[in-house]
């Protein structure tokens, strides 16, 4: 049995038609910013990574792609008139990259308590395609239940070239790929956080 959801109740929920310019200027002045941790970064992004939208992080290894992450896992959870969420932040992290250390290290610069910097950090590993779209929806239910500000998925592409190697079919994964990332999307929009992805 199928259910029939009526247009008009759903666009009660979710806005579908046209809405004026003062509206959307308002919409957007509410928009959570954080701060990378670099002036001269957020002049380039010409403000600071913005909740409701992906920042795609693309570098060769070893140029500080991680390291801007752990930055601004702490910075989320600075006030917002320090350039903060007031917020948490938590990573889905296939290789292993992401160091509660290093989270320390820029406590320490922002003058927060090492203690607390790391409590307010959730970290996931994932090990499969399939299982990074499940901590995806894990990771929706702890932002229903508490105030986060930012999510790191790093090495989104990798598992889907590691589902290849096995003998995948290229299409699937792109299909299953796409659907990943609009979910990311979507949800980025929905709970209003940021999106730090790091395609490797």
């Amino acid at each position: 049995m199928s259910l029939v959801f009526p247009q008009a109740e759903a666009a009660k929920l979710i806005p579908t038609g046209f809405t004026t310019a003062t509206e959307f200027h308002q919409q957007w002045s509410e928009i959570i910013q954080i701060t990378t941790g670099s002036k001269e970064l957020d002049k380039l992004l010409e403000g600071k990574t913005e909740a409701g939208s992906i920042t795609k992080l693309c570098r060769e290894f070893y140029t500080g792609k991680t390291q801007l992450c752990h930055s601004q896992a702490v910075a989320c959870q600075l006030p917002m008139d320090r350039e903060g969420g007031e917020g948490k932040a938590t990573s889905m992290d296939l290789e292993g990259t992401f160091h509660p250390e290093q989270l320390l290290a820029v406590a320490e610069r922002y003058g927060l308590s090492g203690s607390d910097v790391p409590r307010q950090c959730s970290l996931c590993q994932d090990f499969n395609t399939d299982h990074q779209t499940q901590v995806l929806d894990q990771a929706l239910a702890m932002m229903a239940e508490s105030q986060y500000t930012l999510l790191i998925v790093a090495s989104a592409v990798a598992l889907y070239c590691m589902d290849l190697r096995k003998g995948g079919e290229l299409s699937a994964r792109q299909v299953h790929l796409a659907s990943f990332l609009w979910m990311v999307l979507h949800l980025a929009d929905e709970v209003n956080i940021n999106w730090a992805l790091l395609p490797r």
